[in-house]
């Protein structure tokens, strides 16, 4: 194969055709993998050269991609180890290898690069392929994108939606954000039928010096090579980008004082342990002071053990809590009193292994509410039987009973199950339907059930609140709204660009939720905020943001 240098990238180079066969259908470039690149004549960006070797198919990844997994037996402590099973999943891209022979004809402009533009870049589309359909790159993004592997493309205006690291970093051209899929402060936020091809994984050069990409940065015209890693399609950009070039976000909005009133809170903590140092504590507890305004009851997920994720036989949490609320009287903020259960086994909630992972209520004192009964739901006998208990090796939900100024109150502390182990939008599957959705949608149904079957004649205030790891519209969610206790999801006070807790990937999606029902109504709701804490920004305390409640 002939053609001109487009890029060195690893062991090889990015290949790209003088003389384009103008099918939009097959792309013009490849990688050529070299192994042993000193054995080869010298070549650089721009040189034309020609080469013998096998194509083939492969499936690229990182060098730090795990090839296998711990995992824990449920209800005990044995550990073992099982293959990684995501590269299963993942697409291959082009390559030629067993490179035999290879010359340098002289040197030729490199290809003017293709603006990226998706299907659905500027409108939406709620598909990356259909399946049994033939190839379409016209309206199909998953084809799209594999009709331009090996090529040099631009993304023009880059805006930084997120920043992984400082290798990788997720952008979008600016002019294909529509004003109706952002958030307030102009980053891209989950929407009903739409994907979101435009969001685009960018690893920076290997020669980048560092820079600062704080989600909502320009970085100005982008250009670099498409190809495949872990899963997505991404860009490999074949320049260094000057970071006196780049444009820095405005601050973002800040978030709204407390109002008064019964303030209800949840937060996800990620995997707070005894272990993470005190750094972590205070950034969390000067969070629930200062940001969250102190609430009088605040609802954890993510709470782990006294030892982190040792695999031991602790379960307890004692510890871990114990300097969370020492924390947050360093902070200058109130007492707390702990409401939390151990497991009664160890490693039947999900999570990291040897974690112990929980829910937890901090119940302020002095501020009138007045603890009642306090049960984990479905940590029963079954706990242990996949198929048979709908929070099989998932978090257990922690109900507790509150009054509060004579006013009888249930709360439910959920975290469902996790999209870990889901196939992504550009994987081998057409159109991935994610394998996780059927056992939330199981919790879902769980849930409503007990909740109806205690108090369904007569329900008391009904408060569910927690990490849902799903946005309001999905499917799984759906039973919370259809029961008989007339529970409501409920948004931002201030509008829907404003409704979102966590990032990934570049989308901002609301993922933990506020339900109220029962004898609580919306209209004793004074005001729901979703306060943007962490999840446009680059240095996180936690990878959520906390939800608060407050009820007249």
């Amino acid at each position: 194969m002939s053609g001109v240098v487009t890029e060195l990238f690893g062991d090889g180079f990015f290949l790209q055709s003088t003389a384009p066969d103008n099918d939009p259908a097959t792309s013009e470039g490849l990688y050529v993998f070299l192994r042993n690149v000193a054995a080869f004549p010298a070549h650089d960006v721009g040189s034309l050269v020609t080469v013998t070797g096998r194509p083939v198919e492969f499936q690229p990844f990182t060098e730090g991609f795990p090839p296998n997994r711990t995992v824990v037996a449920c209800g005990a402590i044995e550990t073992s180890t099982i293959p990684n099973e995501d590269r299963k999943s993942y697409l291959t891209i082009t390559e030629l290898t067993n490179v035999t022979a290879m010359t340098v004809n002289g040197t030729a402009p490199v290809p003017a690069p293709v603006p990226l533009m998706p299907p659905g870049a500027t409108a939406s589309i709620a598909f990356a392929d259909i399946p049994n359909t033939p190839f379409d790159p016209v309206n199909h993004p998953r084809d799209y994108f594999e009709s331009l592997e090996g090529m040099r493309v631009s993304i023009d205006d880059a805006l930084a939606v997120s920043a992984r690291d400082n290798k990788i970093v997720y952008v979008a051209a600016r002019a294909n954000l529509q004003p109706g899929e952002l958030t307030v402060d102009g980053l891209p936020i989950s929407i009903p039928g739409h994907i979101f091809p435009e969001i685009m994984r960018v690893r920076l050069s290997a020669t980048q010096p560092t820079i600062v990409v704080d989600p909502g940065t320009r970085l100005g015209d982008l250009t670099g090579v498409v190809t495949y890693e872990n899963g997505e399609y991404m860009v490999a950009l074949d320049h260094v980008i000057d970071p006196a070039s780049l444009k820095q976000p405005a601050a973002p909005e800040v978030p709204p004082a407390p109002v008064q009133g019964l303030r209800i809170a949840t937060f996800n903590a990620e995997n707070l342990d005894a272990n993470d140092p005190p750094s972590r504590f205070a950034s969390i507890a000067e969070q629930i002071v200062e940001s969250l305004g102190a609430p009088d009851i605040l609802a954890l997920q993510e709470v782990q053990d006294d030892d982190g994720v040792n695999v031991t036989m602790t379960v307890t949490a004692g510890a871990t809590l114990a300097k969370l609320i020492a924390a947050i009287g360093a902070a200058n903020g109130p007492a707390y009193e702990i409401v939390a259960l151990d497991p009664q086994v160890p490693n039947a909630d999900g999570g990291q292994p040897g974690g112990n992972i929980r829910n937890v209520y901090l119940v302020k004192s002095g501020a009138g509410v007045a603890v009642g009964s306090v049960e984990r739901l479905f940590d029963t006998a079954d706990r242990c039987e996949e198929g048979v208990n709908p929070f099989y090796q998932a978090r257990k939900p922690l109900l507790a009973t509150f009054t509060v100024n004579g006013t009888p109150y249930v709360l439910l502390n959920v975290h469902l199950s996790s999209k870990v182990g889901d196939q992504g939008l550009y994987s081998n599957a057409e159109d991935p339907v994610p394998q996780s959705s059927a056992g939330r949608r199981a919790q879902a149904e769980a849930i409503v059930d007990e909740l109806e079957s205690r108090f369904g004649t007569n329900p008391p205030r009904i408060i569910i609140l927690g990490d849902f790891n799903d946005v309001t519209e999905a499917a799984t969610l759906a039973p919370f709204e259809a029961g008989s206790l007339g529970l409501t999801m409920l948004p931002d006070s201030r509008g829907e660009n404003y409704t979102f807790s966590s990032q990934f990937h570049g989308l901002r999606e609301a993922i933990d939720h506020i339900v109220v029902g029962g004898g609580l109504s919306s209209t004793d709701v004074t005001s729901i905020t979703y306060l943007n804490l962490n999840a446009d920004f680059r240095d996180q305390t936690s990878d959520h943001n906390p939800v608060v409640l407050t009820l007249n």
